[in-house]
């Protein structure tokens, strides 16, 4: 890449001072960002490229040091995607709510570079101290600018602790709380629980965790919003005059009251079985009606 295209990459004209570069860069990283905009990785990498040639003036090699016209080293911008995870839970848990530990690996700020790739080093500067910049401070309030002696070009060399990258892979734990009602397949989103996606106007971005519940199902149970819902087959006799039947419920096994005279695909509600403990559990009951109905008919007048 040459310097015209690297200046029509950047936007901005020959004459842009090291504040309007920085500007400039950081709204084209933004625009193009994975998390913003669904941007090829090329794009990213050519602002990248030519934020480089335009700060210092010519291509440089990634280990060797350079002097930068801005405090902070452009070596890398760190582009770094979500993390997706699975977790698995059961029936009654994704039902009620639960916790489940997480170990994963992510990338966190580096800690030697500060999360830039590169190392500043003392350019001899006088008039600044040799960082590149003057800071003012009145009262609690600092104010700072780029030195006009230096024009604040300062050595930056690689880091070798994150090889430039800017970040580290680290292993991470965290206890998550599993709403309870939340649906097989269901995904969570743990924000700024992700890798270390850089830095803008000195805030530390993150990307997020993405969590995926498995959930173990229960034979004859499902789930619909708060409440839980299974059905109940029983005989026309006993819907006539009623009967105590065993179901399956989120607590195992429990016995259900079914009223004389009951009809088909009536519902019979089992009180704090559903989500949060504060939904139901919703019996339908399915009447199976036989062939001939006399034999019935016979039982009952028998029973008079």
């Amino acid at each position: 890449m040459n310097k015209k295209e690297a200046y029509n990459i950047l936007d901005i004209k020959y004459d842009a001072t090291s504040d309007e570069i920085k500007k400039a860069y950081k709204k084209k990283v933004l625009e193009h960002h994975p998390d913003i905009n669904k941007s090829d990785d090329s794009i990213i990498k050519q602002i990248n490229e030519a934020y480089q040639i335009v700060s210092t003036g010519k291509d440089t090699e990634p280990n060797t040091p350079y002097w930068n016209s801005r405090p902070q080293s452009p070596f890398t911008h760190i582009v770094n995607s979500n993390i997706a995870l699975n977790a698995t839970i059961s029936f009654k848990e994704s039902v009620i709510g639960s916790k489940t530990d997480l170990k994963y690996n992510r990338k966190v700020k580096c800690g030697s570079c500060s999360g830039n790739g590169g190392i500043q080093q003392n350019n001899g500067c006088d008039r600044c101290g040799g960082n590149g910049m003057i800071v003012n401070q009145q009262g609690h309030s600092f104010s700072a600018r780029t030195c006009d002696k230096c024009k604040g070009r300062v050595p930056v060399s690689p880091c070798h602790e994150c090889k430039t990258e800017g970040s580290i892979m680290v292993e991470t734990s965290v206890s998550v709380s599993i709403p309870g009602g939340i649906p097989n397949g269901g995904i969570l989103r743990l924000g700024g629980m992700g890798n270390f996606a850089g830095s803008i106007f000195n805030t530390d971005q993150y990307t997020d965790v993405h969590l995926k519940i498995n959930v173990i199902p229960i034979d004859g149970l499902t789930l619909d919003e708060m409440n839980v819902i299974s059905k109940l087959d029983i005989s026309l006799l006993e819907a006539l005059e009623g009967c105590t039947k065993k179901i399956n419920t989120i607590d195992g096994m429990k016995d259900i009251y079914v009223s004389p005279k009951t009809k088909n695909k009536d519902i019979v509600k089992m009180p704090k079985l559903g989500v949060n403990r504060q939904g139901d559990q919703q019996v339908i009951i399915d009447v199976k009606y036989p062939d001939d109905v006399s034999i019935i008919i016979s039982t009952l007048k028998t029973k008079e």
